[in-house]
């Protein structure tokens, strides 16, 4: 464990920004954003061939009540249900890592007339 203290100075040594990004594993998060029409499943987010989605956060939003779900393949693993016009951030403690070539799609189903939804999910990419 390093502790840097506001007394001290530190010196940089590592000023290559893309050595720098792998030696501490931060990715910095692309956002992929798509609008939800009522009862239409939706690919949100399709890696590149031979690539993963590593997600670490997402935004919903809805016009009105109905219910949202976030998809990999067709399995649902994120269900949301909106009583009223909302949007919900939804920060990840770690980081979701799906399988090789795996989208993410969603779908949202308005309780009443045909109210759309907005997503936006937060992530990057690595090689399968």
């Amino acid at each position: 464990m390093v502790r840097i203290y506001p007394t001290q100075s530190v010196k940089v040594y590592q000023t290559d920004y893309e050595q720098l990004q792998s030696l501490v594993s931060f990715r910095p998060a692309d956002p992929h954003y798509a609008v939800l029409e009522h009862e239409a499943v939706t690919t949100v987010w399709a890696p590149a061939s031979g690539y993963r989605i590593n997600l670490v956060s997402m935004v919903f939003s809805a016009k009105g009540a109905g219910m949202l779900e976030v998809r990999h393949t067709d399995t649902t693993f994120i269900h949301v249900e909106f009583s009223e016009r909302k949007a919900v951030p939804l920060g990840l403690a770690t980081v979701i890592q799906l399988g090789v070539d795996e989208p993410i799609k969603a779908i949202f189903t308005s309780d009443v007339g045909s109210d759309s939804a907005y997503i936006t999910l937060f992530g990057y990419e690595t090689e399968g």
